[in-house]
């Protein structure tokens, strides 16, 4: 992805048909939003400014930007461009419309041959962004999207960490989601690329059984089954998948699969990928085995036909700042991707 930005070319949000909310979060909304110039479908994530400031975050939107440049896969979210106004940051991104994993959990039951593909796509995922020297620490459902032929991204890389030189390859950041944290984390101690082979195998878990392998409403509880417990795995889970989710949730992340000497491919020479063709998931000629819905044809007659009454609108921020007093903290934000037409 190129890494050309342009002081004198700037994006507004008024240049977008903001058609749908795909979600909301705490700071802010994705928005599914049509280029008025080129007619193309993105994604638009919106950050309040105000919202950055007073929980003292803002240089997480910079490290999220830096990261979507850096890393570039098959299995990540493109990132086309960042502009601001005077109330909020916006991200433009590849818009995915098959779903996310969350949402077909609740009414699927994947066999072994889904994880199976399902599990290769991330891998190479995890392996993409780890090359460019990052940790991902948030693999759950929800940031995982289908697209409309069955292929996974992963998406928001919001904590997706940076591992400089003198970090010597370890953080001490507790972030995420519980559910999905590797003990190392939950203790405060150093940790690595490691905790992200934890999350995948708390996923596989989830992708058999339909829930995770520890759970409470009380986090405490939750935390201290995630340190002493070990999860319990079905008897119908085949043999090898059993055996693979073991070994990623080896709480000791030094014996921990993938984080050896032949790291990844550790994990890929695994029994459960025995008959995978890592090439050709690679390349995507692998054939999915997963029809998500989102035909995309059918999605843009849906929004040409759309009436105004169903409009999005970018909501005003009560608590912005203006332009005269607003900090210079969000300066050299703005980006765009010139090997993309916006």
């Amino acid at each position: 992805m190129g890494q050309t930005s342009s002081k004198n070319k700037k994006l507004k949000i008024k240049q977008f048909e903001l058609l749908q909310t795909l979600g909301k979060g705490g700071f802010g909304k994705v928005m599914l939003a049509r280029s008025i110039k080129t007619k193309q479908f993105y994604a638009i994530k919106s950050l309040r400014k105000s919202s950055l400031i007073k929980t003292k975050t803002s240089n997480r939107a910079f490290s999220e930007k830096n990261s979507m440049k850096t890393i570039s896969s098959p299995f990540v979210v493109s990132f086309f461009a960042s502009f601001q106004s005077e109330e909020k940051l916006y991200f433009v991104l590849e818009y995915i419309s098959g779903g996310s994993l969350a949402f077909h959990l609740r009414f699927t039951q994947f066999s072994d041959s889904q994880i199976q593909f399902f599990a290769s796509e991330l891998i190479l995922a995890l392996r993409d962004i780890h090359q460019k020297n990052y940790i991902y620490r948030d693999l759950k459902p929800d940031n995982i999207l289908f697209d409309s032929e069955g292929h996974l991204k992963i998406i928001d890389l919001g904590l997706a960490k940076k591992i400089e030189p003198e970090d010597t390859n370890r953080h001490y950041t507790r972030c995420g989601t519980i559910h999905y944290s590797a003990p190392e984390v939950l203790l405060g101690k150093q940790y690595g690329k490691e905790v992200d082979w934890w999350s995948l195998g708390i996923l596989l878990f989830e992708l058999f059984h339909g829930y995770p392998p520890f759970r409470s409403q009380n986090q405490i509880i939750l935390a201290s089954q995630i340190l002493i417990e070990n999860p319990d795995i079905s008897d119908s889970c085949s043999k090898d998948l059993k055996d693979l989710i073991k070994k990623l949730l080896e709480k000791n992340p030094l014996k921990r699969i993938g984080t050896g000497e032949t790291g990844i491919l550790e994990i890929q020479k695994h029994p459960f990928f025995a008959d995978v063709n890592w090439e050709e998931i690679e390349n995507k000629t692998a054939k999915p085995n997963f029809e998500p819905f989102g035909n995309f044809d059918q999605i843009v007659e849906m929004f040409n036909k759309q009436k105004k009454k169903d409009s999005v609108f970018d909501s005003f921020d009560p608590y912005a700042y203006t332009a005269e007093n607003t900090p210079k903290i969000f300066e050299g934000f703005d980006w765009i991707c010139e090997e993309k037409k916006i």
